[in-house]
C-alpha cells in the first residue's frame, strides 16, 4: 500500500478529537498533524516506532501521541465519525452484513493464545462488513477464543449515528459459517430482528431430524466472501499483520485506524 499524509479535508474531520494544540501547562506541543502522519507511516510501512522519519517529529512524541489518542478513545470516536459519514454518503449497505474472524500472529508478548485449530499464537479480529466488504464493526481477542464467542461483542460495537433520530445498531442480515450455527446467536437475532443466514453444523446437533428446518438463503450466503476481501485489505496494514504490538490499546487503536482508513479511501 501506497503512503499518504493525511489531507487538508481529512483533517478538518478529525482534528476535533485530537487533544488541544496548545496545552494548558508546560512546553508546547509538537505539531499534532505531523505527529499523526508519522503514526500513519508506522500503520502502513510496519516500522518500529524508533526508525520513524524525523520529518514528522521526535520518535517518542509520536508514540506518546498514538497512546493518548488510545487513552482517550479517540480512534474509536473517528471510526464512528467515518462510519456514519459513509452511511450517510450511500457507500455503506447494511441489506447485508457478513461476520468472520482472522487469526493475526504476534510477535511479541501481550493478551495472546495459542489457535489450535490454525496452529497460530497471536491475536484474532473479529469484523463484520457491510456488503461491499467495509468494515463496520471491529473488536479484537485472544487466538485461543471461540469464534462464536466473539460475535455479541463484535455485534455490540455496531452503532451508526443519524443526523436525528436513533442510531442504527443492527444490519438487516448476516452471513456467517458454521462456526456461529449456536442456539444463543439464533435465539438473539431472531429477538433483535436480525435475519441469521447461517449454514447447520451437524456437530451442535443431537438429533438433526427433530425440530423446524432451518434454511440457509445461498445466493444472499454468496456474498460472505466480502469479509474475506476486508481481511486481505487489512493483511497490507503491515503493523497490523503482523502483530508487533505489546498492548492491547495500542494494537486495537492500530486495527481501528486501519478500519477507517479504508473507509475513507472508498
Amino acid at each position: 500500500m501506497v503512503f499518504r499524509e493525511v489531507n487538508d479535508e481529512v483533517w478538518e474531520i478529525i482534528s476535533p478529537y485530537f487533544p488541544p494544540q496548545k496545552a494548558k501547562t508546560g512546553r508546547p506541543r509538537a505539531n499534532l498533524r505531523d505527529s499523526f502522519n508519522g503514526i500513519l507511516y508506522v500503520l502502513i510501512t510496519g516500522i518500529t516506532w524508533m526508525d520513524v522519519p524525523r520529518m514528522y517529529g521526535n520518535k517518542s512524541t509520536i508514540h506518546r501521541l498514538h497512546l493518548e489518542l488510545c487513552d482517550t478513545g479517540a480512534y474509536e470516536k473517528i471510526f464512528d465519525e467515518m462510519r456514519s459519514k459513509g452511511y450517510l454518503d450511500g457507500k455503506i449497505d447494511l441489506s447485508r452484513c457478513n461476520i468472520d474472524t482472522k487469526d493475526i500472529p504476534a510477535k511479541k508478548r501481550g493478551e495472546i493464545g495459542y489457535d489450535g485449530n490454525k496452529k497460530i499464537k497471536g491475536s484474532k479480529i473479529s469484523a463484520i462488513t457491510e456488503s461491499h466488504g467495509l468494515p463496520i464493526a471491529l473488536f479484537v481477542s485472544p487466538a485461543n477464543v471461540h469464534d462464536s464467542k466473539l460475535y455479541m461483542p463484535t455485534i455490540s460495537k455496531l452503532k451508526i449515528k443519524l443526523e436525528s433520530g436513533r442510531p442504527i445498531t443492527r444490519p438487516k442480515l448476516i452471513n456467517a459459517d458454521k462456526a456461529y450455527d449456536s442456539k444463543e446467536i439464533r435465539n438473539y437475532n431472531r429477538h433483535r430482528g436480525i435475519i441469521s443466514n447461517i449454514p447447520v453444523n451437524k456437530r451442535n446437533r443431537k438429533n438433526p431430524k427433530i425440530g423446524r428446518p432451518i434454511k440457509l438463503d445461498k445466493e444472499e450466503y454468496k456474498g460472505r466472501g466480502a469479509v474475506e476481501r476486508l481481511f486481505s485489505w487489512i493483511e497490507a496494514y503491515k503493523k497490523v499483520y503482523p502483530r508487533h504490538e505489546r498492548l492491547e490499546k495500542s494494537y486495537l487503536g492500530l486495527v481501528l485506524l486501519a478500519g477507517c482508513i479504508m473507509l475513507w479511501r472508498v
